[in-house]
């Protein structure tokens, strides 16, 4: 039997997370991840799913219209997702590119990007015992240090801190 710490919210969360993964296998991911996103909660993909998909970044509306450049960046967080190659994947200028994807996210491309790095980061220390260093380098993080500022930047904490809870 769990118990959980009775001053945290982690069984509001848990219960949230068999909600989704509920629906999920009722009705599907696609379903899953809009009722995520109503809720602005995070949702994983299933463990054997090939792509890590693009938490809650995208707005809460149902379609961002960049819904897909953000499902294919989640699953390219190691490579190289300026703004000139998110735009060049889009199909727009720079900044057309940059205006749009502000007006429909709600964040800039870069911030938006950090954002996610960070989020897949967290869930790696959370779940995992890897070193900082490694998880760094599996969300892009060009080395800890930017790992460490970003959860500071973020979160106002260490990622130590996400390791312990």
């Amino acid at each position: 039997m769990i118990v959980e710490n009775p001053r945290s919210s982690a069984g509001v969360s848990a219960g949230i997370d068999l909600a989704l993964h509920l629906v999920e296998a009722d009705h599907g991911w696609k379903l899953a991840m809009d009722v995520a996103k109503m809720l602005v909660v995070y949702f994983s993909p299933p463990r054997n799913s090939a792509s890590i998909q693009h938490q809650s970044v995208a707005s809460s509306s149902t379609d961002t219209g960049f819904s897909d450049l953000l499902t294919w960046a989640a699953g390219h967080l190691k490579e190289n997702l300026s703004v000139e190659v998110l735009a060049n994947r889009s199909g727009m200028s720079v900044r057309s590119f940059t205006r749009k994807f502000r007006a429909a996210v709600g964040l800039p491309p870069a911030a938006a990007i950090e954002k996610m790095r960070f989020e897949e980061a967290k869930r790696l220390l959370f779940e995992g015992n890897l070193p900082l260093k490694r998880v760094a380098t599996i969300c892009g993080f060009r080395d800890e240090q930017t790992l460490r500022r970003a959860f500071h930047r973020i979160a106002e904490v260490s990622p130590a801190n996400t390791v312990n809870g």
